[in-house]
Formats: structure tokens, sequence, C-alpha cells
């Protein structure tokens, strides 16, 4: 008899005397892990997680259980259920749920896979877990309900739910306003806010340009469109929808009017929002004085 095997032997023996020694449990579990004896390895962990009074530890004891099943012994139905095990125990252990959530996705089981995504979701809300987590839970549920349940309006919850977490997600926001700009009515509409919500968070982001564009286009809101194609065209952004929307539509020269300039032109025509009353008077006071400061005329400056 080999040394090993010899010792295994003692130690079983003194085992079968003493089973509620976790020294000897241990001690064995070490040499029957090394002899590659994995259903006898995962009696122990399962004899020593009877014995553990502590869930944290008892929650270890349960994850190497579903390890040896998953990876050893090829039982991911026993692995799930020790995963599980080990979330009860201690819902703080992502490693456990993310083994499990994968060995589900596996089986295509989407149904189940939410209903696990909704467990784990209310046991991290008593505050085991931190934003970060929930982020990524509710972030993972959201896709889940988007590209392989079907549910649209579970999945944008669910991305909300993500945002709450973390508001600074621009991937999220890109993602629901795409749900939502083939909509009609509200949908659509916050579709836009998304996009708008985003550039101002993210004043650079291409991929944003280019759909808020295609959005203003879309809504037959030209002259948005106009101004998206024409920063995207200052930034180098190469679309091929807005460039040709933008060299359409560019004016040629400056506007002339009639009759140069006056001060009523300005506060009331060329700048017509209420808001910017005080701007239109700026721009009449510049009409004024620029001409004599460059020693030119109106009509020379082509206004």
């Amino acid at each position: 008899m080999e040394p090993t095997e010899e010792k295994i032997a003692q130690l079983e023996a003194s085992y079968a005397s003493k089973p509620y020694d976790t020294g000897i449990i241990l001690e064995l579990l070490t040499l029957v892990e090394k002899n590659g004896d994995w259903p006898r390895v995962n009696a122990l962990l399962k004899r020593l997680a009877e014995l553990e009074d502590d869930p944290e530890i008892c929650a270890r004891y349960y994850f190497s259980i579903g390890q040896v099943y998953e990876k050893h012994l090829g039982e991911p139905l026993d692995a799930i259920e020790y995963y599980d095990k080990c979330m009860e125990c201690d819902s703080t252990l992502m490693a456990a749920f993310q083994h499990m959530a994968n060995l589900i996705r596996d089986q295509k089981k989407w149904r189940k896979l939410e209903r696990e995504y909704l467990k784990m979701i209310r046991r991290g809300t008593t505050g085991s877990l931190g934003k970060e987590q929930l982020f990524t839970l509710h972030h993972d549920l959201g896709i889940l309900y988007q590209e392989h349940i079907g549910d649209t309006a579970k999945a944008l919850e669910s991305f909300e739910n993500a945002l709450a977490q973390d508001p600074a997600q621009l991937e999220i926001r890109l993602r629901m306003a795409e749900m939502q700009r083939g909509w009609e009515g509200e949908k659509k509409r916050d579709a836009l806010h998304i996009y708008e919500e985003i550039l101002e968070l993210d004043p650079f982001n291409r991929e944003n340009m280019i759909q808020l564009f295609k959005l203003h286009w879309e809504n037959q809101d030209y002259d948005s469109a106009w101004c998206l194609s024409a920063l995207m065209k200052s930034l180098n952004i190469p679309n091929k929808d807005a460039d040709h929307f933008y060299d359409q539509h560019l004016p040629k020269g400056l506007v002339r009017l009639q009759a140069g300039s006056i001060d009523g032109l300005w506060r009331h025509l060329i700048v017509s929002e209420p808001q910017d009353y005080h701007l239109g008077q700026l721009f009449a006071f510049l009409a004024d004085i620029l001409p004599v400061l460059k020693g030119e005329s109106e009509r020379s400056l082509g206004i």
C-alpha cells in the first residue's frame, strides 16, 4: 500500500470513530483531494458544512462543493443547487452567483435565470451588496429581458434601476434610447431626451451624435439635424447621411438685408426668442459700432 493510501486509511478509521472531529476531516480532505477522489471530497465538504455554525464559512464550503460538481464531476444541476445554498448563507459571494448564472445560461433556461436574478436582487437590497454589484445585477437582468425573453418594458425598467445605482453609465442610456426610438408618442420623445442627456454628459460621444442626428431627421426636425451635422463635420465624425445633409443645406454666402441693419431687426427678427432679448440688444449695439471700428460700410461687410 502506498504511503498516501495508508495514511488515508488511517484517517478514515479515525473519522469513523470521531465523526465530529473537524481536524481529522480537514486532514483527510487534503489527502483525498490530492488523489483526485472528487466524490469523497464532496462528501467530506458536506460533512464540514453540517458541522459549521458560521454562515460565512459554511458558504465557502458550499461554494467549493459547487466547484467540484461543476469542474470535476460534470454535474451542473447539483452545482447550481450548492451555489444557491452558498448565496443563502452569504449573499456577498457574487462569484457563486456568476457561476450559477452561467450554468443556467448554458442551459438556455431563461425564465429560471430571470427568477435567480430577481432573487439575488432581493437579497442585495437588504444592504449586503454595494452599488456596483446591484448595478451589474440590474444591467444583466435588463440584457436578459431584451435579448432572450423579449420583454421590452421590463428591460427598460431594469436599465432604469441600473442607472439609479450608477447614473454615469452611458452605454445603458444608448441602449435604452435605441430600444425606444422606433416607438411612437411619449416613448419616442423619451429616446430623444436620453440622447440629449448623453450629449450633456459626454459631448464627444460619436455614436450618440450619429443616433441623435438620425432621430432629429426622422422627426423632421431639420434645424436640429443640420446643427448636429455641422457639429459632426467640425469634429471630423464621418457619417454619409449627415455629411450629405450638411452639404445640401449649407448656406451660400452671408445673408444680405435690403436696407442695411437696423436695431429693430436685430432685436425682434434675427433674435426672436423672448429669453434672448438681451442677446438681441447686444447684436444691435455691435451692428452699429463694428463698421466704424473697421472703417468699412455695412454694405461692404455683407450686412
